[in-house]
């Protein structure tokens, strides 16, 4: 069964999160920069999160464009 969560805005990004079957499935789109969309599948919720955090820190670190 899949499981989707609302969308999070953090910091310039708006994340849908869903799992299905105990993978992740992360959409992300950058609030000011379209380029930076993407979609990430991780097997692993820990993995998502840190990647998740990773790209969200790096982008505030280089300004957010």
């Amino acid at each position: 069964m899949m499981l989707s969560y609302p969308v999070v805005v953090k910091g310039n990004y708006a994340i849908k999160l869903s799992t299905w079957n105990g993978s992740v499935i992360a959409v992300a789109d950058h609030l000011k920069d379209p380029t930076k969309f993407f979609i990430k599948h991780f097997t692993d919720i820990d993995d998502g999160a840190a990647y998740l955090d990773f790209i969200i820190e790096k982008d505030l670190r280089d300004g957010g464009y």
